[in-house]
């Protein structure tokens, strides 16, 4: 199928498919796509300080989600090295617990 269209306000975003993460290495490089990355336990903020680098002029980044998700649309071969950005980053450690003192009467 071809489709003729006007982009000069962008690629409509229906027309753009969202994949799960294990999708992302059946696709083209070049295709465009949306993914949907989880954060686990690390900060938005500081994930979306290290991925905003790695954007690119086709990509576009929504905000974090508050359940610990970013929503990212580019073309593959840049979702990819985002996976692996994100799963470099290391999540922060639990906060210790302190340990009760045994007292004796």
């Amino acid at each position: 199928m071809l489709m003729v269209m006007d982009l000069t306000d962008g690629l409509p975003k229906e027309l753009i498919p969202r994949l799960e993460i294990s999708e992302l290495s059946t696709r083209g490089k070049y295709e465009l796509a949306t993914a949907v990355f989880p954060l686990g336990k690390r900060v938005a903020a500081e994930v979306e300080t290290e991925v905003k680098p790695s954007e690119t002029a086709r990509g576009e980044k929504c905000s974090p989600f508050r359940n610990a998700r970013i929503n990212m649309t580019d073309q593959v071969k840049n979702l990819l090295q985002i996976e692996k950005l994100i799963a470099s980053i290391p999540e922060p450690a639990p906060p210790k617990e302190e340990k009760k003192k045994n007292h004796r009467t």
